[in-house]
């Protein structure tokens, strides 16, 4: 299954990252699709991709799952919606031990939040389909009942790892691709500062770092992983910004076969084609939004996902469509998307 996805890796044109920072310092570079024009679908192997519940539909429409290769994202971000507060990235580590946690259970939904929504918004998040929430950063205030799952999201905040509540999940550097950390400087970070506290039980689930569903994305996992292959790294974090099912399956069908033996957690997921003149209508939205929690709830390799929109967002060509709250004040409410994200 390694070599399928080697094979039409060679053919892809890294995109241009095009970041530029917004108030929380959050980015995203061009998207691009995988190419996956020389794949043979006919030869695939459905079942241990999809699952077998999924593997007939899959093989009976491959077209489904293998979107055109001429037709990558069409993505020039120039703002983004707020994401990790930077009070939270810089946070000194606690003099104290930390307290024990236990791994993420539960569910798989979980909630990507943004530290800039007032502390009262939280309530919003009971009493749903959720189970565990992040923010980009090592340390929350969040303050209902989900797990929270601390990140350690650039080199500059490994020093954050000491305040990480023992056995805790954590979730590597966040979109390394296009934030200018190369795979040997990730991996050697782990190796120096995560692997240890890995083996020792203190990180009681090691992510790998986040990567970008543009077409560095899996290059730089798979020399990551390849340089960190001791690591003790327990599952993969993966993004996805794309306007159709057909790419969303795709593209993690291919990091899936990749690594066939590493859960994913698909900690950022939009609905966009990153136009603002041509992006997914709400209606659109909200029908990727089902069939997108249909799919990950079914196949057996996604281990916990969550969508982006628990915010305001401001970048026009990511698409507000795909707001789950209509702002960040106290006493603002959920969008009708946020509330099928919580039924």
């Amino acid at each position: 299954m390694q070599s399928f996805v080697l094979n039409s890796l060679a053919l892809v044109a890294l995109t241009n990252a095009m970041p530029s920072a917004h108030r929380h310092g959050h980015s995203h570079a061009r998207r691009g699709n995988y190419d996956l024009s020389n794949v043979d679908w006919s030869a695939m192997d459905w079942a241990a991709i999809f699952g077998k519940g999924n593997a007939a539909a899959a093989a009976s429409s491959p077209a489904a799952v293998a979107p055109a290769a001429a037709a990558p994202v069409a993505a020039a971000p120039t703002t983004t919606a707020p994401v990790a507060n930077r009070a939270a990235e810089t946070t000194t580590a606690a003099a104290s031990a930390p307290t024990t946690v236990s791994t993420v259970s539960g569910g798989k939904r979980g909630l990507a939040w943004d530290q800039a929504n007032d502390p009262s918004l939280a309530n919003l998040y009971e009493n749903g389909k959720l189970s565990w929430v992040y923010n980009w950063g090592a340390s929350s205030s969040f303050s209902n009942s989900l797990q929270f799952v601390p990140m350690i999201k650039t080199l500059g905040d490994v020093g954050q790892l000491a305040s990480v509540p023992k056995g805790a999940t954590v979730l590597g550097f966040n979109e390394p691709d296009q934030d200018g950390i190369s795979a040997g400087a990730a991996a050697a970070a782990y190796k120096a500062s995560f692997t240890p506290l890995r083996k020792s039980g203190a990180i009681g689930t090691l992510l790998s770092p986040g990567i970008t569903n543009g077409g560095a994305g899996l290059p730089w996992l798979q020399s990551f992983m390849s340089q960190c292959a001791d690591c003790e790294i327990d599952a993969l974090a993966v993004h996805f910004y794309g306007p159709t099912m057909a790419m969303f399956q795709s593209q993690m069908a291919a990091i899936h076969a990749a690594f066939p033996d590493k859960q994913l957690w698909i900690t950022e997921i939009g609905c966009t084609n990153w136009n603002t003149a041509t992006n997914p209508s709400p209606a659109e939205v909200s029908q990727f939004m089902s069939d997108a929690i249909a799919w990950l709830e079914s196949t057996s390799y996604v281990s916990k996902y969550s969508f982006f929109g628990a915010m305001p967002i401001n970048d026009q060509s990511l698409g507000v469509a795909n707001e789950m709250m209509n702002g960040a004040a106290a006493g603002s409410s959920l969008t009708d998307l946020g509330r099928k994200y919580m039924s």
